[in-house]
């Protein structure tokens, strides 16, 4: 395939720009506030050159570039894409090995408009030392794409192992489409409800309604998803991992849990846990769709080339990190305490749990199997594990706190299990009464 981009750039290169002295260097854009949203960030905020711009919001790894460009839609600028295309082509060579990079961002590298950047550079009021900078930049970016490209398609003509990968990309648009054909508003609130975590501010305008907007489809989820009695390991995270594992389902858990951040203190480690994720998680376009149908386990493209190993080449993509900016990280993965529930008090908004001074049941010693549970946030697989060994732990002693709207199911003689005052799983005679502040949940 050839990639005519090179020659629009050479033209933009041409275009007459303002005098140096007229203008300011990109260094001197003002970087997007943390607060603000996501679709304000003009092009130039959009731009590379200052690496931390983008780790500074939780963006600033390629699958992270990905996952920016699915939410800020068809406010990408040009900058944003070239800054997407040099992230996902950066530590590649111009050979089959790059065919993942490639199929996750050739679209961007077809779709590239040299005359919309110059555009964008002269209404930044930028000069002409830093035009040509960036124009330069940007020409040794999609010529090393092109590079890649030209290695990749070449390599793809007898080899339907690349092939198959280069699909992905059509398959994730089509399945994205069909959701937003039908979840347009659902998406549209997602994306809203993120800029208001982003906020920082639980009175913002974007959470006016969300409780009752998100909370009967993340209801109907938890009570529909089989959930291990047991968890090692941190428990909320956990959790969110059995939810999180389409589009709907990680729309609907995400927006629930950015509701969740304006009702209480406690929200914000549900907001934590469902936001900030690793790569493959997070499917909010065709472009990280695409990415978790490549990281998923069960993808696997046989090639003719012997050289290529899938798992190898994925590798440099699982392990990308998407954080969620103005949220407590800590919050999820804080010691939980648990105890059975002798006493239940209702005041205001928040109900406050007293529990029996004796002790509980639990697992002292755990046994790791070769079933894969979910996966770490690193990408790494979680084993599941069963109880070898069951024994006495003391009951939580001092009372708690939580808010009404997470308190479903807990009721003198109930166990509970609380993380950052937030409710993960209350059960009583090993079935679940809820799980994540909804009822039911249904056992492994």
């Amino acid at each position: 395939m050839q990639l005519n981009v090179l020659l629009p750039l050479a033209l933009a290169l041409a275009v007459p720009a303002v005098a140096q002295g007229d203008g300011r260097d990109i260094d001197d854009v003002k970087e997007p506030d943390k607060g603000a949203p996501m679709t304000s960030w003009t092009p130039g905020q959009q731009w590379w050159a200052r690496g931390s711009r983008m780790s500074n919001h939780g963006y600033g790894e390629a699958a992270g570039r990905l996952v920016f460009a699915d939410e800020i839609g068809d406010k990408l600028s040009e900058l944003g894409r070239v800054s997407l295309i040099d992230a996902c082509f950066q530590y590649q060579k111009p050979e089959s090995s790059a065919l993942l990079s490639w199929a996750l961002c050739r679209d961007d590298v077809k779709a590239f408009d040299a005359k919309k950047l110059q555009a964008e550079l002269t209404a930044e009021g930028l000069n002409d030392a830093s035009q040509k900078r960036i124009l330069g930049d940007a020409s040794d970016v999609l010529a090393n794409a092109k590079k890649i490209g030209d290695a990749v398609e070449t390599a793809a003509k007898d080899d339907a192992g690349i092939q198959q990968v280069l699909k992905l990309v059509e398959q994730a648009r089509t399945e994205w489409n069909a959701y937003l054909g039908k979840n347009k508003d659902a998406f549209a609130r997602y994306l809203t409800l993120k800029d208001a975590v982003r906020s920082g501010k639980s009175n913002n305008k974007g959470f006016a309604g969300c409780y009752e907007a998100t909370q009967p489809a993340f209801a109907k989820l938890v009570k529909a998803t089989k959930f291990p009695w047991e968890l090692p390991g941190d428990y909320l995270p956990g959790y969110i991992a059995q939810l999180t594992t389409s589009i709907e389902s990680y729309i609907t858990t995400a927006s629930f849990a950015a509701c969740a951040y304006s009702v209480h203190e406690s929200g914000e480690a549900l907001a934590a846990a469902a936001l900030s994720q690793r790569a493959g998680v997070i499917r909010v376009g065709y472009r990280s769709l695409a990415l978790a149908k490549a990281l998923d386990p069960a993808f696997k493209p046989k090639f003719a080339e012997r050289s290529l190993n899938f798992d190898s080449i994925r590798s440099s993509w699982k392990d990308d990190q998407i954080k969620m900016e103005n949220v407590n990280d800590i919050a999820p993965i804080m010691t939980p305490v648990q105890g059975t529930v002798s006493k239940v008090k209702a005041d205001g908004d928040v109900v406050h749990i007293s529990f029996k001074g004796d002790s509980v049941d639990a697992c002292l010693e755990w046994k790791t199997t070769n079933r894969i549970q979910s996966y770490a946030a690193n990408g790494d697989p979680m084993y599941e594990k069963v109880c070898k060994k069951r024994g006495k732990v003391a009951n939580q002693e001092n009372d708690a706190q939580v808010s009404s709207k997470f308190a479903t199911g807990i009721a003198p003689g109930t166990s509970v299990l609380i993380v950052f005052k937030f409710p993960v799983t209350v059960w009583k005679a090993k079935k679940f009464v809820a799980v994540l502040g909804q009822p039911g949940g249904l056992v492994k």
